[in-house]
C-alpha cells in the first residue's frame, strides 16, 4: 500500500513539473504577440522601432522618455514648444492629469495620443469618444488567417504619395466620433469612411488622437513598409523637442514581467523551480499524516436584492438623473451592437429600421426611444424622464426576440 502511495506522489509530481514547463513556454509564445507597446521591446507589438526612429524625424531636440504621471513630470514646469507622444492601448488619466495635460497643450504645445480608447473626462471636455469598428472585426481566435482589410487613408491630398496604407486585421479597429464635428479637423479615415486621425486645437496648442495605435508597433512599421504611415502621422507634429510616454503603458510591462525577472536570472529560477517541488512534497506528506476537522460553513445568503436596494438609495438621494439617463442609454445601445451587431453612430430612420427588422420590437417603440434620446434635454432632466425612458426600454427588452 505504502509502495503504491510513493508511486502515485511521484507521477503527481512529474505531472506538476510537465505542466509548469509546458504552461512556460506557451506562455513565452503567447506573451510575444501580446500588445505592449513598450519602447524597450522588439516583440512584434512592442514600439522599439518607433522610438529608434524619433531622432530622425523630430531633428532640433532631444527626445526624452517619460516614466511618470503627468502632472509629477510638468509641475513645477513651464514648458512652451514641445511635443508630448503617448502611443498605448488605452489612454486613461486622473482628473488632475487631465487638467494637467490640457494646461500643457494651452500654452502652446502639441500632444499625439494613439489609444483605442481615452479616459472618459478628457473624452467629455474635448466632444468626441471612440467606439468599435463593426465593420472591421477581426479575426482574434484564428488571427493569422486575418486577410490585408484595413485601409488608412490620409485626406490631406498634398502629403506625397502614397496615401494609403494597408495593415492587417489581427485585432479589432476603432474609430472616432467627433460630437463637435466643427472643432475636428480628419486627417485620415480608414476603408469605410470612419475617421481614425483628428486633431483639435485647444488653446495654443493642438491635441491629435488615433484610433489604431498598432499602426505604430514594430509588426506593422515592417510590414508592406508602413513606416512611412508613422512618419506622415508625426510629420504633423513641429520638429520640436519630444517627450515619449512610457508611464501610461507600464500596466502591459507588469503584467507580461511578474515572472521575468525569476526566469531570467539563473539562480532565480532554479530557485523558484526547488521551491515549488518541495511545497508540493510538504503537502502530500501533510496531506498524508495529518488533515484537520473540515468544519461546517453556513450557505451563503444571497445578497443581491439588499445590494440593488442600496444602489438604489445612492442614486435616489443623489438625484443624479442626468447620469441615470445617460447609463440607461449607454446600455441600451450596447445591447444592441452586441445582441444585434448593429452600428449605434447614427441614430436615424435607418436605424430605426435595422433594429425593428432584427429584434422583432415594433419599430414605432424603437423610435419612440430614439426621438425621447434625442430630443432630451440633458440639462434639465427630471424624475418622470428617468421613469419614462426605463418603462419604454424596459418595454423594449420584452418584445425584443434576441
Amino acid at each position: 500500500m505504502l509502495k503504491g502511495n510513493r508511486i502515485f506522489i511521484l507521477l503527481f509530481i512529474i505531472t506538476i513539473l510537465m505542466v509548469m514547463v509546458g504552461s512556460y513556454f506557451a506562455s513565452k509564445v503567447e506573451d510575444r504577440w501580446k500588445p505592449t507597446y513598450a519602447s524597450t521591446e522588439k516583440t512584434p507589438f512592442g514600439t522599439s522601432l518607433v522610438y529608434q526612429l524619433l531622432p530622425s524625424i523630430f531633428t532640433k531636440g532631444k527626445i526624452e522618455k517619460v516614466n511618470r504621471p503627468i502632472y509629477n513630470f510638468l509641475k513645477n514646469k513651464e514648458l512652451v514648444q514641445t511635443n508630448y507622444i503617448f502611443i498605448g492601448d488605452d489612454f486613461i488619466l486622473e482628473d488632475l492629469d487631465r487638467r494637467t495635460l490640457l494646461s500643457y497643450v494651452a500654452k502652446g504645445n502639441n500632444v499625439f495620443i494613439a489609444a483605442n480608447s481615452c479616459s472618459e473626462n478628457l473624452e467629455d471636455t474635448l466632444h468626441f469618444y471612440t467606439t468599435f469598428s463593426i465593420e472591421n472585426f477581426a479575426d482574434i481566435v484564428h488571427p493569422e488567417n486575418s486577410k490585408d482589410n484595413y485601409i488608412n487613408t490620409f485626406t490631406n491630398k498634398k502629403i506625397s504619395t502614397p496615401q494609403q496604407y494597408t495593415f492587417k486585421s489581427m485585432f479589432d479597429a476603432y474609430q472616432i466620433v467627433p460630437i463637435d464635428t466643427m472643432g475636428f479637423e480628419v486627417l485620415a479615415v480608414d476603408n469605410y469612411a470612419h475617421p481614425v486621425f483628428v486633431r483639435t486645437k485647444y488653446g495654443e496648442g493642438y491635441i491629435y488622437i488615433h484610433a489604431f495605435p498598432l499602426a505604430f508597433t514594430n509588426y506593422n512599421l515592417l510590414y508592406q513598409q508602413n513606416a512611412g504611415y508613422m512618419a506622415k502621422c508625426f510629420s504633423y507634429l513641429p520638429n520640436r523637442p519630444t517627450f515619449w510616454d512610457d508611464y501610461y503603458k507600464v500596466h502591459h510591462q507588469q503584467e507580461a514581467s511578474k515572472l521575468d525577472l525569476i526566469y531570467k536570472e539563473k539562480s532565480l529560477k532554479w530557485a523558484w523551480y526547488i521551491a515549488i517541488v518541495a511545497t508540493i512534497i510538504f503537502v502530500l506528506f501533510r496531506m498524508k499524516r495529518q488533515q484537520r476537522i473540515i468544519p461546517l460553513h453556513p450557505p451563503l445568503k444571497n445578497t443581491s436584492l439588499e445590494f440593488a436596494t442600496t444602489i438604489g438609495r445612492l442614486y435616489y438621494n443623489k438625484a443624479d438623473h442626468k447620469d441615470l439617463i445617460k447609463k440607461q442609454v449607454l446600455f441600451w445601445l450596447e445591447y444592441i451592437r452586441t445582441k444585434m451587431n448593429i452600428p449605434t453612430t447614427k441614430l436615424d430612420a435607418s436605424f430605426v429600421h435595422l433594429v425593428a427588422e432584427k429584434s422583432g420590437v415594433e419599430a414605432s417603440l424603437i423610435k419612440e426611444i430614439v426621438d425621447f434620446v434625442s430630443e432630451l434635454n440633458y440639462g434639465l432632466v427630471s424624475n418622470a424622464d428617468v421613469i419614462n425612458l426605463y418603462n419604454l426600454i424596459q418595454k423594449f427588452y420584452k418584445q425584443s426576440k434576441r
